[in-house]
């Protein structure tokens, strides 16, 4: 069974579990499985966390958490700026 991908952001708009089911019915609706759609829907409505919604969703499709990403492109950043500059700085102050 093809899981789609939904993207979302947790700390943003798209992490609300009401724009997540959005976008779950759209992409299950699209290869023929709005079945799954009103499970999922029915489950969620039993679940007590968002947490728990999240991991339930996820047994039909697959959830990537884009704040995470922006998160580890950050810290690449601050790690390549570090290692740069920080060399220069030193020659600069010794």
């Amino acid at each position: 069974m093809d899981k789609p991908v939904i993207r979302y952001n947790s700390v943003g708009e798209t992490g609300n579990i009401f724009s997540i089911l959005y976008h779950v019915n759209k992409a299950l609706t699209k290869i023929g499985r709005k079945e799954d759609y009103k499970t999922i829907y029915e489950r969620v409505q039993k679940c007590t966390s968002y947490k728990q919604a999240l991991q339930g969703i996820n047994e039909y499709v697959t959830l990537i958490d884009d704040e995470n990403e922006q998160w580890d492109k950050f810290n690449s950043i601050c790690l390549i700026f570090h290692s740069t500059y920080s060399g220069l700085v030193d020659r600069f102050t010794a």
